[in-house]
């Protein structure tokens, strides 16, 4: 019925329907389209169909040179028969190693998938078709990120007490945890099925752990060594590949204790902040880590600094950014090259006590963890050395005894020093807190020194200072 202009209708036309779903049908794709999980899924989803045509090309050239491929006849003839590829440089009976690709036929082997759970295999498989050889990504479609919070711990063998620090080789597939005993200890953790697989006792009288730093690309690890505070500290250097002591840096008498260890990206240089409140001497120590022998020594005035506590430098290697435990707490901005102190910066009134020391990865801001009650993160820009915000924790988060910037820049993790501990989440880019878990019953996180992250299975690890002690891993969310 219409009257004048307004007609009143009974229903849609067929037309009209056709359009609305045709509406509600591109909003849902929209939807789909911005879910960072799929997004995330798509994009490694994407990655590993390159990586396969990478291997496949790689092969075919192979075979076009040589008249055959790697391992020909141990190559199955048929997909349902597929055999897994090895990763690089590692083997076993259950897959092929096609190691001999490189650098002529593919200058780098790809890296294990993030969801290949045995740490010898890649995560592809190959076989042969006809007169040619195909390559399958095994785990294309089944990305399943869990959501930010904890995973599991492994808790290691009686006597092996107090784990606090730790580095990370996700090459290899191991991490690396000291022990705060007598002597010292350093247990190798398997990644893949979190399992401690060699135990290494440092000599009678080296004792006690503290935190470590790996050069993954060289093959070493370097842990630092305090047995007292009227007792020169050591460093202790290991090689990676067959788990050896292979040298030693042992301060001189009156330099009783290093409180941490930075190393320069290339592996040449370490830098040792010394110093604490027993023996009023504070000073930063430059060692080679070729011959681990002493390069120069930067002398600090303990009465305006305090101890030198942790370091970190520039992503260009320019500048070590060093914080001292003066109340308020202090950075110094030092040029590497000659140790001249360019600069200084001084917190504001209660905030002391820094424990640790990041940067984001472009090298645009510090972050300042300190042992604060509650814990507080302080933010610094580089850009011209001003401090710019501090995030504290809720109440009863006490203590803020590590904070590490994650591998894409995008989060850090905190955590809180208490027992049991936590760990907060915070975003980088808007300096908010966005997430925090915690440890479980006895798990204390106040002597940690180091957060890991292992990028490819998108999970962080932890040391817990408890009897035995324990590694931590959790799962680092979107």
């Amino acid at each position: 019925m219409c009257v004048q202009r307004w007609c009143i209708r009974r229903g849609f036309t067929l037309v009209e329907l056709l359009v609305v779903m045709g509406i509600i049908s591109s909003l849902s794709a929209v939807v789909i389209s911005i879910n960072p999980l799929r997004q995330l899924s798509g994009t490694r989803d994407a990655a590993r169909a390159r990586t396969a045509n990478e291997l496949r090309s790689a092969l075919r050239q192979y075979a076009i040179d040589k008249g055959t491929l790697p391992n020909e006849s141990s190559i199955p003839s048929s997909r349902a028969g597929a055999v897994s590829i090895c990763a690089y440089g590692l083997s076993d009976s259950g897959c092929l190693s096609f190691d001999v690709l490189v650098p002529q036929y593919i200058a780098t082997f790809p890296s294990r998938d993030p969801l290949e759970t045995n740490p010898n295999h890649l995560g592809y498989t190959v076989y042969r078709e006809g007169n040619g050889v195909q390559v399958i990504a095994r785990y294309v479609g089944k990305d399943q990120l869990p959501a930010f919070g904890y995973d599991k711990a492994v808790t290691f063998a009686s006597g092996e007490n107090y784990a606090i620090g730790s580095v990370i080789d996700t090459l290899r597939g191991y991490a690396y945890v000291s022990l705060n005993t007598m002597p010292a200890k350093i247990v190798k953790v398997r990644l893949s099925d979190l399992t401690p697989v060699a135990t290494m006792t440092l000599d009678a009288g080296e004792g006690y752990g503290r935190n470590g730093v790996i050069d993954v690309a060289g093959g070493y690890a370097y842990f630092v060594i305090v047995v007292n505070n009227f007792t020169p500290s050591k460093v202790i250097k290991i090689r990676l590949s067959d788990f050896t002591r292979v040298g030693t840096f042992t301060l001189a008498n009156g330099e009783y204790y290093i409180n941490s260890i930075t190393i320069d990206r290339d592996g040449v240089y370490g830098y040792l902040p010394i110093g604490n409140s027993l023996t009023p001497l504070t000073e930063l120590v430059k060692i080679r880590l070729t011959d681990m022998e002493r390069e120069a020594t930067l002398p600090l005035d303990y009465p305006t600094y305090g101890s030198a506590v942790r370091a970190v430098l520039d992503p260009a290697q320019e500048y070590l950014y060093l914080a001292t435990s003066s109340a308020p707490a202090k950075i110094l901005k030092i040029r590497v090259d000659n140790l001249i102190v360019v600069s200084t910066l001084t917190f504001d009134i209660g905030e002391s006590s820094p424990a640790d020391i990041a940067m984001d990865p472009g090298g645009s801001f510090l972050y300042v963890a300190l042992y604060t009650t509650p814990g507080t993160i302080v933010k610094v820009r580089l850009a011209d050395f001003t401090r710019v915000g501090a995030l504290t924790f809720f109440a009863g988060e006490d203590y803020a005894p590590v904070f590490d910037v994650g591998p894409d820049g995008t989060h850090g993790y905190a955590t809180v020093g208490t027992n049991p501990g936590a760990i907060v989440k915070i975003h980088i880019p808007t300096f908010i807190r966005v997430g925090s878990f915690g440890a479980k019953q006895g798990e204390n996180l106040l002597y940690a020194r180091d957060v890991l992250f292992d990028d490819e299975r998108n999970q962080g690890y932890v040391a817990s200072y408890t009897a035995p002690g324990k590694l931590i891993r959790f799962h680092l969310g979107l």
